[in-house]
């Protein structure tokens, strides 16, 4: 089987990660300044977050790197 799809996305990423620290969605919601259903909302993917609360959740979780959604690809071996 392959990557799970919903582990290469942003929200997927900060779930992820927030379930690994131990914290609940209510312990995040309030650090981050939103309800707890909110953040269950930007997990299910119902609604996103705004590029601020974004940023907060993950300062929150101290993952900064999670803002980027792609790797650096590898190179190839081919010549430029």
């Amino acid at each position: 089987m392959g990557a799970d799809k919903d582990s290469l996305t942003i929200l997927g990423k900060l779930r992820r990660a927030r379930a690994e620290a131990g914290r609940s969605q209510k312990e995040v919601a309030a650090l981050i300044g939103v309800s707890e259903r909110t953040v269950h909302s930007w997990e299910s993917a119902h609604t996103a977050p705004d590029l601020e609360q974004l940023c907060r959740w993950a300062r929150v979780l101290d993952l900064c790197a999670v803002l980027s959604p792609v790797e650096p690809a590898k190179a190839g071996g081919q010549a430029t």
